[in-house]
């Protein structure tokens, strides 16, 4: 089920808004309410302002608190994170699917990180990098600034090895057991989707190179289990590299399928279905894990290598198609 509870987003007035109305900076702050849709929440004393219910003209000044209580209503995500394990420096958590990572449009609460910090309320907690909500798997996150900071170079200089496991549609051909996918990516400039990446040759003008090796470990019916190993860190990378392989992820709502597809599947989910629940899928996520990360600890120089199973509805599904 969704979650529809009281929720309060508090924020501090930044300089630019100095001198401004209450309304202008609702307005410009949060544009998901037209003015008049602000106009009237102020109005029904859902705004304060310092502490104070708000009025409309109220003129603002840089550092002030402005709250807003409304029912927010959050769509279902799995929540059965696992820690993994910890360090004084970091901790690893297996994030289940569908869970988004971080704060995104309607998810607020639902999330990794928020669950997290309120498992460890008194621990600082940052996320090193992020899954896709629909992707399961290793995530590890920074107990503080400073580790953080150590942390992401990492990432950004490729010295994480990382190791997925992926469902695709359709049976990778015979003797083709290991195969390498590389060019550069950019948003997608003929789609009407923003979030929809394309590989283009490599040396495409303003395209970020990348690379990703495949392993074929079982031929299913219909169906391909591979092993992934990104070795960059684009945006969707797999994803891409997979569509253009002609083998896309099991479940992809957005690659291997048209334009039109994907704003079927969001009218879906905007009018209130339930995005696990769309007879147009094989399964209710797409069929991506990460089963491994592989680096360097930054403060002890020790090894470090963590691993989440595979998820049961993956399991599963690789033994329906068996």
């Amino acid at each position: 089920m969704a979650d529809e509870t009281p929720l309060t987003l508090s924020s501090k007035v930044p300089h630019e808004y100095r001198g401004k109305t209450l309304l202008e900076y609702l307005v410009g702050r949060y544009p998901y309410k037209s003015r008049d849709e602000w106009l009237a929440e102020i109005r029904a004393g859902k705004v304060v302002l310092n502490g104070q219910v708000a009025q409309p003209d109220n003129r603002l000044k840089a550092g002030d608190i402005s709250a807003y209580t409304t029912l927010h209503l959050e769509p279902y995500v799995n929540k059965d994170v696992r820690v993994i394990s910890e360090d004084e420096f970091l901790l690893f958590a297996d994030k289940p699917a569908p869970l988004p990572a971080h704060a995104d449009g309607v998810f607020v609460r639902n999330t990794l990180i928020y669950l997290l910090r309120t498992l460890r309320p008194d621990t600082e907690l940052f996320l090193g990098h992020r899954l896709d909500r629909e992707t399961s798997g290793v995530t590890v996150l920074a107990k503080s600034s400073v580790m953080l900071s150590a942390l992401m170079p990492l990432f950004q200089k490729g010295l994480v090895k990382k190791r997925y496991l992926a469902v695709a549609r359709g049976v990778a051909a015979e003797g083709r057991e290991e195969f390498e996918i590389s060019g550069g990516m950019k948003p997608d400039p003929e789609s009407q989707i923003s979030i929809r990446w394309k590989l283009f040759p490599e040396g495409t003008p303003d395209t970020k190179p990348s690379r990703t090796r495949f392993r074929v470990l079982q031929r299913l019916k219909g169906y391909s289990l591979l092993e992934c190993f990104p070795l960059t860190g684009r945006t969707n990378q797999i994803r891409v590299h997979l569509e253009n392989a002609g083998l896309p992820l099991a479940g992809d709502k957005l690659y291997g399928r048209t334009d039109e597809q994907f704003l079927e599947f969001l009218r879906f989910v905007k009018a209130g279905g339930d995005s696990r629940f769309d007879g147009r899928y094989e399964c209710e996520r797409h069929m991506l894990h990460a089963a491994s990360l592989e680096f360097e600890h930054p403060i002890t120089q020790e090894l470090v290598k963590v691993e989440a199973p595979t998820p049961p509805d993956m399991l599963a599904f690789i033994e329906k198609h068996r």
